[in-house]
């Protein structure tokens, strides 16, 4: 009968935190991938669909495309503009916050 010997439990811990490291970072680059393969095909699409369209048509709706994702980053901006004023007129005048520190752009 071979007897094994027994790991530290400190060796124990860093393998299995080794393992769960590996496991997120490989769902990670998988949700990667699909979140590229869903861009590539819709910008497939959207070319199919352009393609379809006649050249005025096809300005046209490039034109307004491009006026609503300014318009939204302005919006975007105009928001965190408002967000910081806000912030700062608390701070001197010493009201407390609750601050959202959530990363999502």
């Amino acid at each position: 009968v071979e007897t094994r010997q027994r790991l530290p439990k400190a060796d124990k811990r860093a393998m299995r935190f080794q393992r769960l490291k590996q496991g997120r970072k490989l769902k990670q680059n998988k949700a990667k991938a699909k979140r590229a393969e869903d861009a590539e095909a819709r910008q497939k699409e959207k070319e199919k669909w352009l393609a379809s369209l006649s050249s005025a048509e096809r300005e046209e709706t490039l034109r307004r495309q491009h006026e609503d994702e300014t318009a939204a980053r302005l919006a975007a901006g105009e928001a965190k503009r408002a967000a910081v004023m806000r912030m700062k007129h608390a701070l001197e005048h010493g009201i407390r916050l609750a601050v959202d520190a959530t990363y999502n752009d």
